[in-house]
């Protein structure tokens, strides 16, 4: 379902648009066959040929173009310029150039398509409607081979996870980003320590508790939100989850919730209609960020800045509790954030709340398309970031300057320039900025064992939250990821229907005049969203789920 690492938007095309596409896709396969480098390097079965040599890098040079396929992607700097990407050019003769999608993602690809310049490797959502046109039509090259020729990929991400990365023809053409082995995530709940502190540090562990907070923080900060849900209220999945033991938060993402191992619709879920009607009542009692469906991010963190917010559930509260205090502090030394555990329903064991649902599959993955002159020089490559040498250069900084050496896990060891070197100057040296295939497991682990070498008042506040909450509210669901319909399907075009009700539906609810009035909404969400086909693609998840069960062994 996407994981929760970080949140992107899907892509929704017109069945017309799409026709037009695929003939455009057609149109390039068909003007590529002529002279398209990489196609020569595969066999009549569709394998790729990668010969006995090996690319070594350093060695020959490569250069290669890159396109993040999202409307907010911008590149981190320019390639070379910076500590970290000016070592790898110097040392491994690596140039990245990236294609920017000017904010409009989609026309860009499609432009790219029709004009027969895709780039070399496209950084693109796992198993979206955009990588699977690109497969069906051949314009990806497969890396089963390369897997085997080159060490670390396979290594690393395993057996059992690639195999979920396989295509319908039983292909690998997705590189993961950020796969994992071990729990991550960044969700969950915040607090601003000072205002706390100040109103006596009471219990905050139940939602009776929170209720009773916030009252006080009305009641004694007028120009503070007592309670916010991030943009597009996306906190309340995090609320939904804290009111049952192992309840996951996509279970709202995708309107349907597993019961007795069936999906069912959510509207029917006692859950889910126990959560609106708690969020209702703080919307109407003013406990809660009135504009809580349209306020933007921005606003958001100008709160934060300000320390204009009490409380704050949200996909990532792990970075606002190290930034936004740091910003915070400039004029206040007492500003604070601390992530706390999740707030939950009273009775519940609070271990089996689960904020962070996770895929070993990591959120997104690379693809290297037709055009690459050199597919298996540019695999060689992310083979080599993928390993432990190149996550560390990519996120801990070149050897020589924050750590010389490493231990006996391929952690760096930091030295004392770890410490003395300002954020500022890290975040100048771009430190994960060019890192598209991370090894979640190498730096989560590394990242750790580095923060409890300083003392606490130069420990990354991220890290810390990261470790003593958010990776202990987590739960693997690998089995669920890849489920959901391409959004040009029958079954996808239900999805977008079902959604658009849904938001309609939950808008109406948050500020709904009565317990009553809320029965009736979801009533009447629930009958439109069948109408539409809801069961059907209810269907599809519960088809594909179990597909997924068997390839884990489950």
């Amino acid at each position: 379902m996407g994981g929760l690492l970080l949140k992107k938007s899907s892509k929704w095309i017109s069945v017309l648009a799409l026709s037009i596409v695929v003939a455009l896709i057609g149109s390039a396969c068909a003007s590529n066959n002529g002279n398209n480098t990489s196609a020569s390097k595969t066999n009549e079965s569709g394998s790729t040929n990668t010969g006995s040599k090996t690319f070594t890098l350093g060695q020959d040079e490569l250069t290669y173009t890159f396109y993040g396929n999202y409307d907010w992607f911008t590149p981190p700097g320019e390639w070379g310029k910076d500590r970290t990407s000016k070592w790898i050019l110097d040392n491994k003769k690596v140039t990245m150039n990236v294609v920017t999608s000017d904010g409009a993602a989609a026309q860009k690809l499609n432009t790219m398509i029709a004009s027969s310049s895709l780039p070399d490797v496209i950084w693109t959502d796992k198993f979206g409607t955009d990588y699977e046109r690109l497969r069906a039509a051949d314009q990806l090259v497969p890396l089963d081979d390369y897997l085997d020729k080159y060490p670390n990929l396979k290594r690393l991400i395993g057996e059992e996870t690639l195999n979920m990365l396989r295509a319908p023809d039983g292909k690998i053409y997705q590189i993961p980003n950020w796969y994992s082995n071990k729990p991550l995530g960044n969700a969950g709940w915040m607090i601003n320590n000072k205002i706390y502190k100040e109103l006596g540090s009471p219990t905050l562990e139940t939602f009776d508790d929170l209720y009773n907070y916030l009252k006080l923080v009305k009641e004694n900060y007028p120009d503070v939100t007592p309670l916010d849900l991030n943009k597009g209220a996306e906190g309340n999945i995090f609320m939904y989850s804290g009111f049952a033991e192992g309840r996951l938060p996509t279970y709202v993402e995708q309107r349907a919730y597993i019961e007795d191992n069936t999906f069912k619709s959510i509207y029917k879920d006692p859950v889910y209609i126990e959560t609106v009607k708690y969020i209702n009542k703080l919307v109407n009692e003013k406990l809660i960020s009135q504009d809580l469906l349209t306020q933007k991010e921005d606003q958001i963190k100008e709160k934060l800045n300000t320390g204009r917010i009490a409380v704050l559930v949200a996909y990532d509260v792990t970075e606002p509790s190290n930034s936004a205090e740091l910003e915070w502090k400039k004029t206040d030394p007492e500003a604070d954030y601390e992530v706390i555990w999740p707030i939950h329903k009273a009775g519940l064991d609070k271990t089996k709340i689960i904020n962070n649902p996770y895929s070993t599959l990591g959120w997104n993955a690379s693809l290297i398309t037709r055009n690459a002159k050199d597919p298996e020089a540019i695999f060689a490559f992310y083979d080599w970031m993928a390993g432990e040498e190149g996550q560390n250069v990519l996120c801990f900084g070149p050897p020589g300057w924050l750590w010389d050496e490493v231990d006996e896990e391929n952690s760096p060891i930091p030295n004392e320039n770890w410490a003395a070197t300002s954020d500022q100057e890290k975040t100048d040296a771009k430190l994960f900025d060019w890192n598209y295939v991370g090894n979640t497991s190498h730096v989560d682990g590394s990242k750790a064992k580095i923060e409890m070498t300083l003392p606490k008042e130069k420990q990354n506040q991220t890290a810390v939250a990261q470790m003593n909450v958010t990776w202990k509210t987590t739960q693997d669901t690998t089995e669920l990821n890849g489920i959901t319909p391409p959004s040009d399907s029958t079954e996808g075009i239900i999805a977008q229907r079902v959604g658009d009700i849904y938001n309609e539906t939950f808008g109406k609810i948050l500020f709904a005049s009565s317990e009553a009035e809320i029965d009736k909404l979801l009533e009447s969400g629930y009958e439109q969203s069948m109408k539409v086909g809801h069961q059907k693609l209810m269907d599809y998840l519960q088809k594909n789920w179990e597909e997924n069960k068997k390839k884990l062994g489950k």
